[in-house]
């Protein structure tokens, strides 16, 4: 059984969208966060991402899927936010394993990771410590993985260990999520009195708060997939830069662009070869986060189809010859 989206009503057309979405062998994604498009595209604040806009494919016309960060991040993992409308603090979504990325991923033999900034080597992805935050991704929130403490510090590690990973494309995941600490994801910190304020007025303003540190996040582990022996391989990988949500995560109106955000789809060289587009180009037909999602599931050869909104999503089409 699955829940429908509130965002994303059951389609009346029966027929999912055709894909022409090629194999990879590896995608690496990256959500940062509560920036909308147009704070972003020509920032000065965002030299390396915006260079990455203008070096390589730009899906010019995506959406997130609600508010706040997390009910964006849920459906990745497991294709609906379940009613989940909150960044859950403990596991708050029950699913069986199989209807889930993770459980078609290990079904199929293929290796996931996710990358957290600040999770100490050994330290516990349950467990919120230091600058590392359980909701970091959105792993943690489902029940499955919060009930197996081994099998959650198997797949969600520190950020260096991607590096090391990296070095072969043996090693490599098939799919891997690195994700950012709240001081450079985009959104915080705002756990001092000083970082509310900066937050606060950037709210009401440019909407420029933490993007120099997101730019500098990016500038900075973009390259150590680029640079590495893995992504330099003949085997097809891509790397996908995006956001969780527009500026508007108070649901204040402030910086509401309708949850137009940014997205990058980087391709190696393989994967060129392989018949994904080179270069910049604009990507103008319309997805979201199950758009995402369904082109993870259809590049890595897996079931999918894990709720009607990924079953129903358009793949992304445009970033194939």
């Amino acid at each position: 059984s699955f829940t429908i989206g509130a965002d994303l009503p059951a389609p009346s057309n029966p027929t999912p969208p055709i894909s022409k979405v090629g194999d990879l062998e590896h995608v690496y994604m990256v959500y940062m966060e509560n920036k909308g498009y147009s704070d972003i595209l020509g920032s000065p604040n965002a030299p390396f991402t915006n260079s990455l806009i203008n070096a390589y494919g730009f899906a010019d016309n995506y959406y997130a899927l609600t508010h706040g960060s997390l009910p964006n991040y849920y459906p990745i993992i497991g294709g609906d936010n379940f009613g989940v409308t909150w960044n859950c603090a403990t596991a708050c979504i029950d699913v069986p394993k199989a209807d889930t990325l993770p459980g078609q991923l290990d079904a199929a033999g293929l290796v996931w990771r996710s990358y957290a900034q600040s999770l100490e080597p050994g330290g516990n992805p349950l467990v919120s410590e230091g600058d590392y935050a359980f909701d970091e991704t959105g792993f943690p929130a489902y029940q499955f993985i919060y009930d197996d403490p081994a099998y959650a510090k198997e797949h969600i590690v520190p950020l260096e260990q991607m590096a090391i990973d990296l070095q072969s494309a043996d090693t490599a995941p098939a799919y891997a999520w690195f994700a950012a600490n709240e001081d450079f994801n985009g959104e915080g910190p705002i756990d001092t009195i000083g970082g509310m304020l900066k937050f606060a007025l950037s709210q009401i303003g440019d909407h420029q708060y933490n993007v120099p540190a997101l730019d500098q996040y990016l500038s900075e582990t973009v390259p150590t997939i680029m640079n590495s022996n893995a992504w330099k391989s003949d085997e097809a990988s891509v790397i996908v830069v995006t956001f969780d949500e527009d500026n508007n995560n108070t649901s204040l109106g402030f910086g509401n662009e309708g949850n137009h955000i940014i997205t990058v789809v980087i391709p190696n060289q393989a994967a060129i070869d392989a018949g994904m587009r080179a270069g910049h180009f604009l990507a103008t037909d319309q997805y979201n986060h199950y758009s995402l999602l369904r082109t993870i599931e259809e590049s890595l050869n897996l079931p999918g189809q894990l709720t009607q909104n990924d079953t129903f999503a358009n793949p992304m089409n445009e970033f194939w010859v």
